[in-house]
This record gives structure tokens, C-alpha cells and sequence, in this order.
């Protein structure tokens, strides 16, 4: 390259004020030209070129060892000679790529880390890198015991405000107990050892599925699990569990239980592990414990049946001299047939564990008295529902058909007066002998009790005909 003209440097000075170093820059950039020289100072606004001047030289003095290296080559006739020299040159050249690559800043090198579960110790590491808030206190869905099978639950408020240095307000307490979990109706302990639990004890397993994102899951600890009759319920022919939906245990339980709605409550056979009635829906205290009282009617987890046994018939053998002459006609029939006549009579003690009379009652003594049953002396009568709410209870009433019937009774009134209102209202209970039940125990042997004795208050009462 051309030496830049001192005389260039003087003007380009005299027109930019700049320092001769910089004028000598720019020109060395621009070839020598003035007028570009001038134009790349106005528009780069007096930048700093000297490395791109030095880088510059570097590649002119690389181009003319390059022309030098092609001159030698040619003036040389040796192969061997060129090989060397092609070497050095090329070994010089990565030295020089290697010097300017220097002033290049290295490539940020890679990053491996590993994203940890929730489940992974008290605390989360954020993904920036510094630490993150406390994760809040233990699940409200589980009891303390058993908070490895589920992850956090519900926010606990009041636990996660107290976490963040906030103080606990009354408004914040109230929000936690209202949509906290039923603990005093959860089993402690698995699925597996749950159903264990209920195999023993002959009672159901009812399994709650929870998903966090769907409210209608909160409202069922709101206003279902805290219900006093379906706690009632519950605590006496279930074994109760409630998961979340992504912890250990709810996966274990969908993997085998397929299930897509939410809010999910199942019934499981502990005897066969078989799902026997499923609720997906949102559910009133009222519908829910129809639903549990029709099913406790026609499930049962014993052989036997509920109904209690008859007493056995005793086979009472009269001898000859005091049979009448009917049964001594008959007996001796038996026996010119071959048969035994001693079976020819078979009285039947209706006292069981009371011997029969051998002596026969006269024919011309009076009939007994026939005793009228519990079911005969009720009679249908229309009782009216009481004004004052806080002392009455609504009675729904279910009948075969599936049709119902809804009514306002006391909570002191008998259970008679459910038995009189069915006569009264229901037309087939009239005329033919019927049973009322409540969650599975017949309610005639108890008819002089009250409704709250009974435990009998917003629920459903089943019209077996």
C-alpha cells in the first residue's frame, strides 16, 4: 500500500480538527483518498480505527508474503524446498489468526443443571439461580403422619403467610379452616393398607380424588366432608381417603381406576378391589346421602342376609293314645304304606326352647286374642311441618319407582309420625305392609324413638314395599 501524502493528513486536519494520528488512520482506511476519508470521520463521528489499521496491515503484509512466497516458489525448482516453505508459511499464518483472535472474548460455555420435582427437600431452587419463598407448611390434605403420599394440597393460608414473614390475620385463618381437608374422617395410611383396613374392619373404601385447579374439589371439603350427618355416614361403613391427583398415591390409584372428571368419588370393593359406584360430579350432603343409603340397601360386604333368622320349627312326636282318631287314621295309613308313623304328626312349638304340651287343649276352650302388631295399630295421619327451622328437619322420601317425597318434621317427633305420613300420603301403603330404612337399618322396631335419638335429620329414608 501506498505511504498516505502528509499533505492530505494536513488538510483532512485543517477540515476536521482532528489529531494527525487519527487524520493518518483514516486515510490509510480510505486508500488515500481525502474526500472519503473526510466522509467515513462525518458519518463514524470521529470513531477510533487504529485496529482496523493494524488489522489492515496485517492482512497487506500477509498478501505480500503470500506474493513472495509465489515468487520464491517459482524462482525454485525444488519440490522438497516449497514443501518447508509452505509449512512456515502456513504456520506463521495461524499464528497471526491466533493473535487476532485473542482480542475475541471466548464463547460462554455450556450450562447442565437439573430441574428438581417439588417433592425435592423444604425448599425450591428458582431458576435463576437464587433461592426461592419456603415452600408452604405441610400438606392439608393429609394427615402429618402420611404427607409423603401426597403433595402440597390446598394453599394453607395461614401457614404460607407466616412462611413469607406476614402476619396471620383472622381472615386468613377463617379461609384455611373453611377449605381444609376432613383429617378426622382420612385413614392413616396407604391405598393398599387402607383397603386392608376395611377388609378387617367390613366396611367399604370410599376414595376422594382431588385436582387442584378445579374449585368444585375445594367446595367438597367445604360443604360435603364437613356435613355432621355424612361425617356420621362415613365414619361408620367407610374407610375414608383423599389424594391429589399428582401425588404417589392419586397416580397409583388412577393407573389403575381410569378417571378424566373431577371432582372423582369412587366406592371400592376391599374384598375384590372392584369400583362398585363412582360420583364425578359435584354433590350436595342431601343427594350424596340418598345415593349412599340406596346403595348401602342393595350392597352388602356379609353372606348373611340383614333380615333375622326364624327359629327353627321343633318336631314334636305325639304318642298313639293321644292322637284324636284323624291323626290315628292317618298314621296308620303310614304305616300299611311302609312309612313311619311316628312322623304322621309334626306340631310346631312356636316358643323355641319351650317343650310342647303332650296334653291336648280341649276343643271347646276359647281362641286367644289376637295381638295387634306395631305395623297395624300406626295409623296414616298428615302431620304438618313445623314453622321454626331451627327445631326441624327436612325428610326426603324415596319409593321404589324412583319418585320422592320431601317433608318437614320436628326433630323431637317419633319416628312413628315418618311411618304415619308415608299411610297418609302414599296410596299402596294403604294396603300393603311396608318398611322404612335408613342407611340400612329398618326403622319399625324403633318407632317411639325421636328423629334426633335416630341421628335421622336431612336424610333420606328408602319406602321398601
Amino acid at each position: 500500500m501506498e505511504s498516505v501524502n502528509s499533505e492530505d493528513i494536513v488538510e483532512f486536519c485543517s477540515i476536521t480538527s482532528a489529531d494527525p494520528d487519527v487524520a493518518s488512520n483514516y486515510l490509510t482506511v480510505c486508500d488515500g483518498s481525502l474526500e472519503r476519508a473526510i466522509t467515513l470521520y462525518m458519518e463514524s463521528g470521529g470513531a477510533d480505527l487504529s485496529g482496523t489499521t493494524s488489522s489492515s496491515n496485517n492482512n497487506n503484509n500477509r498478501g505480500e508474503r503470500r506474493s513472495r512466497t509465489s515468487s520464491n516458489d517459482g524462482s525454485s525448482g525444488r519440490f522438497g524446498a516449497r514443501v518447508d516453505h509452505d509449512e512456515e508459511l502456513a504456520r506463521s499464518l495461524q499464528e497471526e489468526d491466533n493473535k487476532a483472535a485473542s482480542a475475541i472474548r471466548a464463547p460462554i460455555a455450556p450450562r447442565h443443571e437439573m430441574l428438581l420435582g417439588d417433592d425435592f427437600g423444604d425448599h425450591s431452587i428458582s431458576m435463576f439461580g437464587g433461592p426461592s419463598r419456603p415452600r408452604p407448611a405441610p400438606s392439608v390434605f393429609l394427615p402429618p403422619d402420611s404427607s409423603s403420599l401426597a403433595r402440597d394440597a390446598f394453599r394453607d393460608f395461614a401457614a404460607e403467610a407466616a412462611s413469607l414473614g406476614g402476619d396471620t390475620s383472622p381472615k386468613t385463618s377463617r379461609l384455611a379452616d373453611l377449605f381444609k381437608a376432613p383429617r378426622d374422617l382420612m385413614a392413616k395410611g396407604d391405598f393398599d393398607q387402607s383397603r386392608n383396613l376395611a377388609k378387617n374392619e367390613a366396611k367399604w373404601l370410599m376414595v376422594n380424588i382431588q385436582e387442584p385447579g378445579i374449585f368444585a374439589c375445594q367446595v367438597l371439603n367445604r360443604d360435603l366432608w364437613s356435613d355432621a350427618s355424612v361425617k356420621e355416614v362415613v365414619k361408620e361403613n367407610f374407610v375414608f381417603l383423599q389424594f391429589y391427583s399428582d401425588s404417589a398415591e392419586g397416580k397409583k390409584y388412577a393407573a389403575y381406576y381410569p378417571l378424566k372428571v373431577f371432582p372423582h368419588i369412587a366406592i371400592i370393593d376391599p374384598r375384590t378391589a372392584e369400583r362398585v359406584h363412582v360420583w364425578s360430579k359435584a354433590i350436595d350432603p342431601v343427594d350424596f346421602l340418598s345415593d349412599v343409603s340406596e346403595f348401602l340397601d342393595m350392597h352388602s360386604l356379609t353372606d348373611s342376609t340383614s333380615k333375622p333368622s326364624q327359629p327353627k320349627k321343633k318336631k314334636v312326636v305325639k304318642d298313639i293314645s293321644d292322637m284324636t282318631e284323624e291323626e290315628q287314621l292317618h298314621a296308620a295309613m303310614l304305616a300299611s304304606m311302609g312309612g313311619d308313623p311316628s312322623s304322621a304328626i309334626d306340631i310346631s312349638d312356636e316358643i323355641q326352647g319351650t317343650p310342647a304340651s303332650s296334653t291336648p287343649e280341649p276343643e271347646e276352650a276359647a281362641p286367644a286374642a289376637e295381638e295387634v302388631s306395631v305395623f297395624d295399630s300406626i295409623q296414616p295421619v298428615l302431620h304438618e311441618e313445623p314453622r321454626d327451622s331451627a327445631n326441624s328437619t327436612k325428610i326426603q322420601f324415596r319409593l321404589s319407582d324412583g319418585s320422592r317425597l320431601v317433608h318437614g318434621f320436628s326433630k323431637d317427633a317419633p319416628v312413628r309420625a315418618l311411618f304415619e305420613f308415608v299411610k297418609a300420603k302414599v296410596e299402596d301403603a294403604q294396603s300393603q305392609p311396608f318398611e322404612l330404612v335408613f342407611i340400612g337399618k329398618p326403622l319399625l322396631d324403633d318407632v317411639d324413638k325421636t328423629l334426633a335419638e335416630m341421628g335421622i335429620q336431612h336424610a333420606q329414608i328408602m319406602i321398601q314395599m
